[in-house]
């Protein structure tokens, strides 16, 4: 209501991602459906507005850890904040930069929702999402901060279009190279997925689910 979205601009906006093969950022998907929600900031006092807390996190997970976070303001405008931490197998982080996000470093070094407190709780998530899925590599985003809202997981993807340190995606090869990964065919891990939900493959494959 705030912006005027009467139903049928909804109606045609939700049909842009349904019926839509590839991102504007060149990512392949599919949506099987959308769910339309207030926004995750509305109801926030302005004292866990950004910096103080609410963002989204963009969290790469490989190898079943969770290696990289990009945290934006949300919502999101032009010259919104955002910056890259990396996280280490220690459990300690570092403040990178980051393309396109002013003044990272002092953003992130002012961020005043400790990470301390964030991380166990995004490596358990990371793991258990890998392992459900098998997957070597994937982004999980969630929105965080809201007193009342706790986190609300935005996507779960395979491909990503942040830049990222060399040695992360070094540490991806080598599992490979090294042989420490399996190879399995998509429709395998597809099957596994659906199955732990109780829905077949072929029923997912020939039917929309609006």
């Amino acid at each position: 209501r705030r912006e005027n979205w009467t139903d049928a601009l909804v109606i045609r906006h939700v049909e842009r991602f349904l019926f839509k093969d590839v991102s504007s950022w060149g990512q392949w998907y599919e949506q099987r459906g959308v769910v339309v929600e207030d926004m995750y900031t509305d109801g926030a006092p302005a004292d866990d507005q950004w910096p103080h807390g609410i963002a989204e996190m963009n969290v790469l997970v490989q190898l079943g850890d969770a290696v990289h976070v990009r945290v934006m303001q949300i919502p999101k405008r032009p010259g919104s904040g955002c910056f890259d931490v990396r996280l280490h197998a220690n459990g300690s982080f570092e403040c990178l930069l980051a393309p396109n996000c002013p003044q990272p470093l002092q953003t992130c070094a002012n961020y005043s929702l400790g990470f301390v407190t964030l991380l166990p709780v995004v490596r358990r998530s990371a793991r258990l999402l890998a392992s459900f899925f098998g997957a070597d590599w994937f982004r999980l985003d969630f929105f965080l901060g809201h007193p009342s809202r706790g986190w609300r997981v935005n996507e779960v993807s395979y491909p990503s279009h942040h830049t990222y340190p060399p040695d992360v995606l070094r540490q991806w090869v080598d599992a490979y190279a090294h042989e420490r990964m399996v190879e399995v065919d998509g429709e395998c891990a597809a099957g596994h997925m659906l199955a732990a939900i109780g829905v077949e493959s072929e029923i997912f494959n020939t039917m929309c689910f609006l």
